[in-house]
């Protein structure tokens, strides 16, 4: 305390925060005075945001448990934080004080959460889950001369603007990330991506040279599965071909293995072992040893797209039945099909609702659009190239929101070390004003003891 003392701005002091205002805790309702009618009774989830819904209570109250909009609230059990609260008139509950200011209300608040961030680092390092009353009550913090008090909340609250602005503006960039990724991936598919070349091969030629690979492997017939695809599909560019994945693909699902997760704790290493979404797992043995994509076969992800659909796998690795597995015919690039997946709707060829599934024959049904050869080899390229530039971009800013989170804390640091805002000479010093709190508190003591006499 004394080295904050002795660099505190001229007219400024250091007081225990319970001087400052009168901390009242919250009443203690019981599961049988909950009520269905009544005021809401603000618990801490009402006030972080976790729990939207209100227990109500319609008993008598007193006044000093009751919480009005723009009543200053602090949470002192588990979680720590300060709030104004901005929902109906409430009832109290305990582990939370309304506090009634001596000094300036938002002044107050905006103290109160800098210092409850000391307060959390300190009871975290000695091992401590909660902050005890008397602990909270003695904090040391600093008092600004009351003019600057409300200098310094208006300087704060237009940088926290700032602030709020440019932590919404970055939180818009996911999304717009999301929908350029998936707008590369449409134009790619349409051919508007790349430049076609004169020189490269049609892609009918490819699928002949695949058809008649497969005559020689004596893979002739084509099944139910390996139809033609719709004659009524869009129209691709002149040398791209509608084909059917079962037409250009090899399927492994025969291959794979599961393993329950009590099997899998007796063969724990480090070879990756795949689901339906990536890697679940790592397990001492392998299946496949190669380069393959793997393609989600079931799951409510399959329509909900909250994870890619399909994903190369490489190595030495583990794929249990909840992701189909395929090779690429004709050197077709498999990044070429993965992309293609990851930018339809698999809607139409996903059977179920409460288990969304993708099978085997139903997925060899879909039309792909085939480009030539090496126009594939482009297009997989300025996939990467352009998805590697929103990758940057989404790095970039990740690091910069982790910035903007600590911004409103470092701003707060400022106004309490008097560096926010200029002081005046001229204004009532702080050891005045709350010598003058000291006297007022102690008449009203004085007066409650005579009263209780």
């Amino acid at each position: 305390m004394s080295n904050e003392q002795s660099t505190l701005p001229c007219g400024w002091a250091m007081a225990p925060l319970g001087t400052l205002g009168n901390f009242i805790n919250g009443r203690g309702f019981k599961k049988s005075e909950w009520s269905d009618k009544g005021l809401p009774i603000i618990r801490i989830q009402n006030l972080t945001g976790s729990g939207e819904s209100f227990n109500r209570y319609s008993g008598p109250l007193e006044e000093k448990h009751r919480v009005n909009p723009g009543d200053l609230l602090v949470s002192w059990s588990a979680t720590l934080d300060a709030y104004i609260w901005n929902g109906p008139t409430s009832a109290l509950n305990q582990h939370i004080y309304k506090v009634e200011p001596f000094i300036d209300k938002l002044y107050l608040f905006y103290c109160i959460k800098a210092y409850l961030v000391r307060l959390v680092e300190q009871i975290h390092g000695t091992g401590m889950q909660h902050i005890t009353k008397g602990r909270f009550m003695n904090t040391m913090v600093p008092v600004a001369p009351l003019p600057e008090q409300r200098r310094i909340v208006a300087k704060v609250e237009a940088l926290l603007a700032e602030s709020k602005t440019a932590r919404e503006a970055l939180d818009k960039v996911p999304v717009l990330l999301r929908r350029f990724r998936q707008s590369v991936l449409a134009k790619a598919f349409r051919g508007e991506l790349t430049q076609r070349d004169p020189n490269d091969e049609p892609a009918q030629k490819l699928l002949e040279r695949i058809r008649q690979e497969r005559n020689k492997r004596k893979q002739t017939s084509l099944t139910d599965n390996q139809k033609e695809p719709p004659a009524d599909l869009p129209k691709l560019p002149e040398t791209w071909v509608w084909t059917n994945v079962g037409h250009i693909s090899e399927n492994y699902d025969g291959k794979r293995i599961p393993v329950k997760d009590k099997d899998r704790e007796k063969m724990k290493g480090d070879l990756p072992y795949y689901g339906a979404s990536g890697i679940i797992d790592y397990v001492n043995d392998y299946i496949f040893d190669g380069e393959y994509l793997l393609i989600s076969e079931d799951g409510a992800n399959l329509l909900s797209r909250s994870t890619p659909i399909a994903f190369i796998a490489k190595g030495k690795f583990w794929v249990n039945n909840h992701a189909h597995v395929v090779k690429t015919c004709g050197q077709i690039p498999l990044a070429y099909v993965e992309a293609y997946f990851n930018s339809i709707s698999l809607a139409k060829w996903v059977t179920g609702t409460a288990q969304p599934k993708l099978t085997q024959g139903k997925m060899n049904t879909i039309p792909i659009p085939l480009a030539p050869l090496e126009e594939q080899k482009r297009i997989v390229a300025k996939i990467q190239e352009l998805f590697s530039l929103a990758d940057g971009i989404e790095t970039a800013v990740k690091k910069a929101k982790q910035r903007a989170d600590r911004i409103d804390q470092a701003i707060l640091a400022k106004a309490f070390r008097g560096e926010l805002v200029p002081q005046n000479p001229n204004d009532e010093p702080a050891s005045v004003l709350l010598q003058r709190l000291k006297s007022k508190v102690k008449q009203q003591s004085t007066i409650q003891t005579e009263l209780a006499n």
